[in-house]
């Protein structure tokens, strides 16, 4: 979510819906979350907190261990 549309759909929430997001879903970006920490559009009594989307969390961490076992495969030398 872009940093500016955070911002607007999280300021208008509460007028618009009568609700409050207290929970940001992300892909890892953490930009918009940082900045809604920097606005507390619903005051610094409300704390909102960060989950990642677990399908971006599993990519992060399966895809350096595929590369890595790829470039090994590559550069081993055939069984004689």
């Amino acid at each position: 979510m872009e940093v500016r549309i955070a911002k607007v759909l999280w300021g208008r929430s509460i007028q618009h819906y009568n609700l409050r997001y207290t929970i940001n879903v992300s892909n890892g970006d953490s930009k918009s979350f940082n900045r809604l920490l920097e606005l507390q559009p619903y005051g610094c009594d409300v704390l909102i907190t960060k989950d990642d989307c677990i399908n971006h969390v599993g990519k992060r961490l399966v895809q350096p261990s595929v590369t890595l076992s790829q470039t090994a495969a590559t550069k081993a030398s055939p069984w004689r």
